[in-house]
């Protein structure tokens, strides 16, 4: 069973969790200008870890590499 996490301009910059038998980490970005295809580039880094393993220790490292990608962009 494939299920799929849509948002929009206004997620951006949470970090989103999902848990099923493992846990799906996402952090939704967004990058708005004219120069991109309906004035915005957006996407979504995401982790997916053992559901028993403490999530809070890869937040930051998730968001660092979220801005990381938004900046060389």
């Amino acid at each position: 069973l494939v299920r799929t996490l849509f948002f929009d301009v206004h997620f951006a910059d949470p970090c989103i969790r999902v848990a099923y038998d493992y846990l799906i980490m996402g952090f939704p970005m967004c990058i708005e200008g004219r120069k991109y295809h309906r004035n915005a580039l957006i996407w979504n880094l995401g982790l997916i870890i053992d559901k028993d393993t403490r999530s809070d220790i890869y937040e930051p490292i998730l968001r660092k590499l979220g801005y990381l990608l938004k900046n060389l962009e």
